[in-house]
């Protein structure tokens, strides 16, 4: 985890009106003053709102990255170091963002069809068993254990990788 530097403490954001309509919309396990107010605009001081939008963010951002630590140690030892090096193939060229349409089961799986296919010359037999193996491993997460799982494999995106990082971010014995 990445430590707060002394000139990023008091960074102000600008939210749009898509971003602010996404998170008044969210649904949440808590009560939030606005939520309940169709003429927000009527009642509330520009204050009030940002007070409730810096909650909401705040709590959205803690949710899910709570949810991706417990979704991670849910998958520890799920995939083996040959199948994560599979998974980087696939992703290291790639930048991801959630579709709204397309579920990261098959973000994953077209990624390492693709790599299969078109740096077919870079893998043997037993890759393309590994492979298949993976495959079927994916089919049977979670839209949200998918989601981890390339975040998990676009982290590991670097240089001077070693096993030993793969084993400590996939959680690998």
């Amino acid at each position: 985890m990445k430590n707060i530097t002394e000139n990023e403490k008091n960074i102000k954001i600008k939210i749009s009106p898509m971003v602010y309509d996404a998170v008044r919309n969210y649904p949440s396990g808590n009560v939030y003053f606005l939520e309940h107010y169709d003429e927000i605009d009527e009642i509330f001081t520009v204050e009030d709102k940002a007070y409730y939008l810096e909650n909401k963010i705040r709590d959205m951002i803690l949710d899910l990255t709570r949810l991706f630590d417990f979704t991670k140690k849910e998958l520890k030892g799920y995939f083996t170091i040959e199948e994560v090096f599979i998974l980087l193939r696939a992703f290291w060229n790639t930048l991801y963002r959630v579709s709204e349409s397309i579920d990261p089961r098959k973000i994953l799986i077209a990624s390492i069809e693709d790599v299969l296919k078109y740096e077919s010359f870079d893998f043997d037999e037993e890759d393309f068993k590994i492979a298949e193996t993976l495959i079927e491993k994916i089919k049977k997460l979670t839209p949200f254990e998918a989601y981890v799982t390339i975040l998990l494999t676009c982290s590991l995106k670097k240089n001077d990788l070693t096993n030993d990082d793969i084993r400590k971010t996939f959680m690998i014995a």
